[in-house]
């Protein structure tokens, strides 16, 4: 959880410095796609993650109302099923992720650029501001 809450912290970090830098346009680009499907992806990991111990804490609740036999074996079995829970939902995202990917990168693969791409601004003028840095 501390994980995603510092991913997250850093991509609301990394959007600022974008949009601070970046010239502003009436469309949508492509690293505004990038940046909200990569802060939906953190909101589904914490989703998830609150899921499962939310029902972690719901079975062992409902498991302390019956008495079982061997209360040792029925909590390592819940333990195993969380445990395999979890790392279902984790294969998952990271699948999910690589498809996006994947989609992403190759349907940016043959788009061209526009020589003044933002009104104002033409290929000359950046290449002299990469020239003063």
């Amino acid at each position: 959880m501390s994980l995603t809450i510092t991913t997250l912290l850093t991509l609301v970090a990394m959007s600022t410095n974008v949009y601070s830098n970046a010239p502003r346009t009436s469309y949508l680009k492509a690293i505004d796609v990038w940046l909200m499907v990569c802060f939906c992806f953190c909101f589904a990991v914490m989703l998830a993650y609150s899921v499962l111990i939310t029902c972690s804490t719901n079975n062992k609740e409902k498991k302390k109302k019956t008495a079982d036999a061997d209360p040792a074996a029925s909590r390592m079995l819940r333990k195993q099923r969380m445990r395999l829970l979890n790392t279902r939902v984790g294969v998952a995202f990271l699948l999910l992720y690589v498809l996006f990917c994947i989609i992403f990168f190759t349907s940016l693969h043959g788009m061209e650029v526009p020589d003044t791409a933002v009104e104002g601004y033409s290929l000359e003028k950046i290449e002299e501001y990469d020239r003063t840095i």
